[in-house]
């Protein structure tokens, strides 16, 4: 609703990919590790055999992310008033 009423500022995918990086950091500093809350510790089990380490695991999965806010971003900018 706050995106309907107020709008979606530009450039705003890449700080949530920001944001996204920060909770993995933060979940990495607060967590357990056998947690693996926001699986920042280790690849998710099940996709080992795709990625030959964690941190490209986690490069993976945030241009995943990045796509997806950036294609948010430009739905949302079409649907809402311009901010």
């Amino acid at each position: 609703m706050g995106a309907a009423r107020l709008g979606v500022p530009r450039q705003s995918w890449w700080k949530a990919l920001l944001a996204l990086a920060a909770l993995i950091l933060l979940c990495r500093a607060v967590t357990p590790e056998k947690a693996n809350v926001n699986v920042a510790f280790r690849v998710q089990p099940g996709w080992e055999g795709w990625f030959p380490s964690h941190g490209w695991y986690l490069v993976f999965l945030a241009a995943m992310a990045g796509a997806c806010f950036f294609a948010a971003e430009l739905l949302l900018r079409r649907l809402g008033p311009q901010s």
